[in-house]
């Protein structure tokens, strides 16, 4: 398995778009672009944009790990390959973007505005190294815009963030911009050095391992009922 069928790309995206909508189609090919890459695909796990990108990165043979909330009673989509379960939203949000070399974010709520921008937050106070945060569609722009104008968002901040038209763009930009992306320790936070095989500070490995041991040691075993379910 070479290092970039390893690295992992987060696509944030609303539930609630229909399959017929711009947003469901650029996240379904997205997925399609990634998984052709050799990039594994993580989500929230359930529908709309998360399902649409678990979608595509399964019809291209691609692995989806999809980060779930036990609190939620809906099921996950059916694309996904691993399920990884978590007890609250923080714990999710955080399984959702400290593994990941770039993220992708489509048309949403304000849950997708809260996972992009606590991701930016992070890039922008230090707490994770720089790496690409991409905004796919034509909403964001004036979104940002609009920020600039009534908040405190220098054009500092902004340079920070990539703006895609299409999913040919957004992808072209995660790999040029995930090259060389230090990681940081899924179990304490800190930086990883350039091809560490274990973190400097707590000791915990971070070496290729196979798809479903690499998704235990990363995130946590998915539960036993949920595997054998998504793998039916």
């Amino acid at each position: 398995m070479s290092a970039i069928q390893q690295r992992i790309v987060t696509i944030f995206g609303g539930s609630r778009c229909a399959e017929t909508s711009p947003e469901y189609a650029e996240a379904r090919r997205a997925g399609q672009l990634l998984a052709e890459a050799g990039y594994t695909i993580c989500t929230g796990g359930y529908l709309g944009v998360m399902e649409a990108a678990s979608r595509g990165a399964r019809e291209r043979g691609g692995r989806v790990l999809g980060i779930v909330v036990n609190q939620f009673k809906a099921e996950p989509n059916r694309y996904l390959t691993d399920k990884v379960a978590t007890e609250h939203f923080y714990e999710r949000l955080q399984k959702l973007i400290t593994r990941s070399v770039g993220f992708i974010a489509l048309r949403g709520g304000m849950g997708t505005v809260t996972e992009m921008s606590l991701v930016w937050n992070k890039i922008q106070t230090g707490v994770i190294n720089a790496r690409p945060l991409v905004l796919l569609g034509d909403c964001w722009p004036p979104i940002v815009e609009s920020w600039r104008t009534h908040l405190v968002v220098t054009a500092g901040d902004v340079a920070m963030l990539d703006f895609a038209e299409t999913p040919e763009q957004a992808i072209q930009i995660i790999t040029e911009k995930s090259r060389g992306v230090n990681m940081n320790c899924s179990r304490c936070g800190m930086m990883l050095a350039a091809a560490a095989q274990f973190c400097g500070n707590c000791g915990a490995p971070v070496a290729a391992l196979p798809p479903t041991a690499a998704s235990a040691e990363i995130f946590g075993a998915p539960e036993p009922q949920a595997r054998r379910r998504l793998q039916n």
